[in-house]
């Protein structure tokens, strides 16, 4: 929507709305656990990389013990 149209729904609206209704602004306003933004996929990408590192690292273990 344009500026003039959502004036048209409220006068509130003033022209910093566009940032605000940006996807970009959207998804990194979801900061709790697990949520969007993009520090959260970060933290998540890492816990996940974690824990197939220690997978492969007792599948090693396991592995080697079964020679």
């Amino acid at each position: 929507m344009t500026l003039p149209e959502l004036q048209e729904l409220s006068p509130l609206f003033e022209a910093d709305i566009a940032e605000a209704l940006k996807p970009e602004t959207c998804v990194n306003q979801r900061i709790s656990l697990g949520g969007t933004s993009t520090e959260q996929v970060k933290l998540q990408l890492t816990a996940a990389q974690e824990l197939i590192n220690a997978e492969k690292k007792t599948n090693t273990a396991l592995t080697s013990q079964q020679i």
